[in-house]
């Protein structure tokens, strides 16, 4: 109470003439109870709320003109993602389904981050399927996290991502074919930093990673297996590579295609620890497993290469040092192959560390 003039007045009438800030609280929307289509929701939706969808196919198609890294593009997409968002599938990704269609004209996207940087955009919980690219995003400085979702029999490429920060954390990404001949299942350019946590890369035609001048590339606890036209991964001219704990299963390669079965690193500084190559291998005289190329800087160590394999005449069945390339190779194994388990090419200098490769 205070007192004016001899008034004692209540304080809720003194405050009534001030303007007091207020927090904006997170809201959920639901869908179809509260909106009838996600895109309704999600262009209701402010950063910060969530989005919560629930099971069913989802393939409402939307267009919109949207800026592409710079250039204004007309797009068909199921949804145009914002910043800040989070979309939930609430009966998860067997439930739930993004079906971006057969496209008429222009490839068809499933999903979609439009051109605005802002918070971290969520989506979790759902299968993103469809004859067109699967999640397409970037340009200045997007954020994307993809939690528990199935990226699945995409026709053009399962996920592109330029000038972004992307994560995958209990993802699948299958069966994608990708688009032409250079493509691979994911796509990483232009200083894209990229994650994948405990995902799964299984049977892409093209293969399950394509990284060119990308910055931060870390996998982790990842598996990839049955790929047998490119290589699993590819990383060239990016900035940081670890690759930690994942497994390499029946990944193959046809002659003309790479140097290597499993995993091509060139151009990069470069940490593989702590992985299983097993049945890795190269049609050619290739390295089966893992090539480590032209000018990089690696450390490769406590892993086990088990039955890798190229044809005869091939050198490096497990593990290839590349030309020019600084490495330390220690605490390695390697069993079964059909050729010398490690190939040095020219001008590499290759230590072998504080422990032995066997």
């Amino acid at each position: 109470m205070w007192d004016n003039g001899g008034m004692r007045l209540p304080m809720a009438i003194l405050m009534s003439g001030l303007v007091l800030p207020t927090l904006a609280r997170a809201v959920a929307l639901r869908v179809p109870e509260d909106y009838s289509t996600i895109q309704e929701a999600v262009d209701v939706a402010a950063a910060g709320d969530s989005v919560l969808v629930g099971p069913g196919t989802w393939d409402q198609r939307n267009r919109r003109t949207v800026s592409v890294c710079g250039g204004p593009q007309t797009k068909d997409c199921v949804i145009f993602l914002k910043p800040g968002l989070t979309v939930i599938g609430t009966a998860g990704p067997e439930l739930t389904i993004l079906e971006g269609g057969t496209p008429s004209g222009a490839p068809v996207e499933t999903v979609r981050l439009t051109d605005v940087s802002g918070p971290t955009t969520r989506v979790q919980g759902f299968t993103i399927t469809g004859d067109g690219e699967g999640v397409e995003f970037g340009c200045n400085d997007s954020e994307l996290e993809l939690r528990d979702c199935h990226i699945v029999n995409t026709k053009v490429q399962a996920m592109n991502f330029a000038f972004a920060k992307v994560r995958l954390v209990d993802c699948v990404v299958s069966w994608n074919e990708g688009a032409g001949f250079s493509s691979s299942a994911v796509r990483l350019g232009d200083g894209t930093d990229f994650e994948a946590i405990r995902t799964r890369f299984e049977g892409n035609t093209r293969g399950a990673i394509a990284a060119v001048d990308a910055g931060r590339v870390y996998l982790e606890d990842c598996e990839f297996v049955g790929h047998s036209f490119k290589r699993a991964v590819s990383i060239g001219r990016s900035s940081d590579v670890t690759v930690r704990g994942c497994l390499f299963l029946r990944n193959s390669v046809l002659p003309t295609n790479s140097r290597a079965g499993a995993m091509e690193i060139s151009l990069s500084n470069a940490l593989v620890e702590f992985c299983t190559f097993a049945y890795d291998s190269s049609f050619g005289s290739h390295v089966g497993g893992l090539y480590v190329a032209n000018n990089s800087s690696a450390t490769i160590r406590n892993n086990t290469f088990y039955r890798c394999w190229n044809l005869p005449g091939g050198r490096g069945s497990a593990l290839g040092i590349g030309s020019g390339t600084a490495a330390l190779v220690h605490n390695n194994i390697a069993y079964g192959g059909n050729s010398e388990a490690l190939a040095q090419f020219s001008n590499t200098t290759v230590l072998p560390g504080s422990g032995c490769n066997l």
